[in-house]
């Protein structure tokens, strides 16, 4: 309706919807690249390597919200260019991570709860283009920053997904010893080896005094 005017609701996508082996491993590495707004495979796999350097953790976490984008994109028939260029699923890359490990802990209930996070925002993105395209605006990482909030907000009502670690009982911080332990602490046998040089010193210097007299 309304034809060309701004007011105007965006056109059906076109194109091919058939993923090819070459299209899919473009848009696993596009998804991470154009978290810099890059076409730039080289530049994913280097990012995605420099997470895996930082924690495995969050570079498995990041593959598998890469792979939710393209299947999801896959699944509501985006265009396989759309896909394979990377601007269907970095948001969800972004959800994922943002889930699970860095908003919420790293555990088997947030990764389901950050890979739906993910899902939502790659059908969130077009929408949000589509939203922004009269007035000149893009996507940008608006379906990221919206998803999150809205998870966010919804997870103070599941406490699995807010409270998996507090099971495990408060215990000593690491690197330090309870008293009660079998080792005694280094600083206190150091004392007690002095006290015992000490005492030994004493004892021989009474008893020279006694052979004198």
């Amino acid at each position: 309706p309304y034809g060309d005017s701004l007011a105007a609701l965006p056109g059906a996508a076109s194109g091919a919807i058939a993923l090819h082996p070459d299209d899919l491993a473009r848009a696993f590495l596009h998804n991470m690249s154009q978290l810099f707004f890059l076409e730039r495979w080289h530049v994913g796999a280097l990012l995605l390597a420099g997470v895996f350097l930082a924690s495995r953790t969050a570079g498995l976490i990041a593959c598998a919200g890469s792979v939710t984008g393209i299947v999801t994109a896959w699944a509501l028939g985006a265009p396989a260019e759309r896909i394979a260029d990377g601007t269907m699923g970095y948001n969800a890359v972004l959800v994922a991570l943002a889930l699970c490990g860095v908003f919420l802990p790293a555990a088997p209930a947030t990764l389901l709860y950050a890979l739906l996070g993910a899902a939502t925002a790659t059908a969130l993105t077009p929408a949000v283009a589509a939203l922004l395209a009269p007035s000149g605006g893009h996507a940008f990482t608006w379906p990221f920053v919206l998803t999150t909030l809205g998870f966010l907000a919804a997870a103070r009502s599941f406490p699995r997904l807010t409270a998996p670690h507090r099971a495990q009982g408060p215990g000593p911080a690491v690197g330090l010893r309870r008293r009660t332990g079998r080792r005694p602490c280094r600083g206190s046998s150091v004392q007690a080896g002095r006290r015992s040089t000490g005492h030994r010193s004493g004892t021989g210097a009474l008893r020279g005094r006694t052979r004198a007299r």
